[in-house]
């Protein structure tokens, strides 16, 4: 570790010493727990290492909520003897607490902390942790600030980070007047195509006719590089509504819904209301993650329909809607139309753990039929429609099925465009073109733009 970082490492962990000697008035119990939560960092950041393939980040405590809410998504990739381990730390702690609690404190002991605590967060207030990291780059600061150094100096980078500038003029590719009568983008959980998975050839893959069909057809197809495994949909979903890249986002990249707020005029609902489009968001599932629920109302879209929208009744082999369920769902709505509409759909079968028949693997490909279906009955729907359509496709993430599917460097995902109209064709060049989420974002609305018919 580099000399600053130790300094760094030093200085934090004397702030929770600090802190923790004022609450409890014992010093070899604030030494313990400060040493049990680097400790507990460090597990943490290894397991989602050979889990995610990315050590902890700051914005990973939001993740805190979402595991007591839904324990769930998280708690199958922790090993049995780690959650052990958990429990009896926490037993552990609250009975040292309760003893440390039980035994007078000097007053001038409490003072001594307060005084220590409030040093050393006066001291990492005043750090210029902007020029210690002017952008993120995980592996090189984790080794020169150390695991403990680099949450708190992205944590502060972030929290200094200037909101984004909204444009001061209307971009060319934004779109003026409704192109197509229907647009629908469907975010597919997991969704990868299983050929560029490389597994044995003892494994079955499943075909998928209708993902080929749809790219035969398609104006642009070809690979989605997404930030992350495993994971962190919210980044792929923020840079397909935003269109912000991970240079322009910077420290926000990490978890950009704690800030999207302020983005709201850069959103595909504000973008396309704006052309006479009214927006409906659909997703499956609770709402609560990244509290999706206020924040899609927030940047524009007219409608947000949850799990109350869909009539399923989990069983062992299917826990989560299906995806041929949200197809229909899709579909009705299209059907029943009036003015121009616009659809953001993401879906929810193929979330993990695929423990339904204690074969993670052969679970997920199974799953992934299911997501082909879904292509054909929308694109079978939207070509007998007597609509212009719009038709976007893409997966979040890879998934991340250990020892099966660890984390690669490889993390791109299918995608494609595709412009539907029945019985008329649109002029355009069958494009193989590897995009980023925020590249996908203005793809779509140059597509809305520029597409001409015969």
């Amino acid at each position: 570790m580099h000399p600053l970082g130790l300094a760094l490492h030093s200085l934090l962990l004397t702030a929770f010493y600090g802190l923790f000697l004022l609450l409890s008035g014992s010093a070899l119990f604030a030494a313990a727990l400060a040493g049990c939560l680097t400790l507990a960092l460090v597990i943490a950041s290894n397991l989602k290492w050979t889990v995610l393939g990315e050590p902890l980040v700051f914005s990973d405590l939001r993740v805190i909520k979402d595991f007591v809410k839904h324990p769930k998504f998280y708690i199958f990739a922790i090993p049995i003897r780690i959650r052990l381990c958990v429990v009896f730390a926490l037993l552990c702690i609250g009975v040292g607490y309760a003893v440390a609690l039980r035994h007078s404190c000097p007053v001038t002991v409490r003072l001594c902390a307060f005084v220590l605590t409030a040093t050393t967060t006066l001291c990492l207030a005043r750090l210029p942790v902007t020029r210690l990291a002017p952008t993120p780059a995980l592996k090189t600061d984790i080794s020169r600030f150390g695991l403990l150094g680099c949450l708190f100096v992205y944590w502060r980078c972030w929290q200094k980070q200037p909101p984004a500038v909204p444009p001061n003029h209307q971009e060319q590719t934004e779109p003026t007047a409704p192109t197509f009568d229907l647009i629908v983008v469907v975010q597919c959980e997991s969704f990868t195509d299983p050929q560029t998975l490389n597994l044995p050839d003892t494994v079955s893959l499943p075909d998928m006719p209708e993902l080929e069909r749809a790219r035969s057809m398609a104006s642009h197809y070809g690979a989605l590089h997404v930030n992350g495994f495993g994971a962190y949909t919210i980044r792929t979903e923020y840079g397909v509504l935003f269109g912000r890249s991970e240079q322009e986002l910077v420290f926000q990249q990490f978890d950009p819904y704690l800030t999207a707020k302020h983005d709201t005029v850069l959103s595909l609902p504000h973008k396309l209301r704006q052309a006479g489009y009214t927006s409906v968001f659909l997703h499956p599932y609770t709402l609560d993650f990244a509290n999706r629920g206020s924040l899609m109302r927030h940047i524009g879209f007219d409608a947000v329909l949850g799990a109350e929208s869909f009539s399923h009744i989990p069983t062992p082999a299917m826990p989560y809607v299906p995806d041929t369920l949200l197809a229909d769902k899709l579909i009705a709505l299209c059907t029943s139309a009036t003015q121009p509409l616009f659809l953001y759909a993401v879906t929810i079968e193929n979330h993990g753990p695929w423990q339904e028949e204690g074969k993670p693997l052969e679970t997920y490909l199974e799953h992934l039929k299911n997501s082909d279906l879904m292509i054909g009955q929308l694109l079978n729907s939207l070509e007998t429609s007597q609509r212009s359509a719009l038709l976007v496709f893409f997966g979040d993430h890879r998934p991340s099925i250990c020892p099966d599917l660890p984390p690669t460097t490889e993390r791109s995902t299918p995608y494609f465009v595709l412009p539907v109209r029945n019985k008329k064709s649109y002029e355009f060049d069958n494009n193989i073109v590897q995009l980023t989420p925020a590249q996908l974002h203005h793809t779509v609305i140059k597509s809305i733009i520029n597409i001409r018919e015969n």
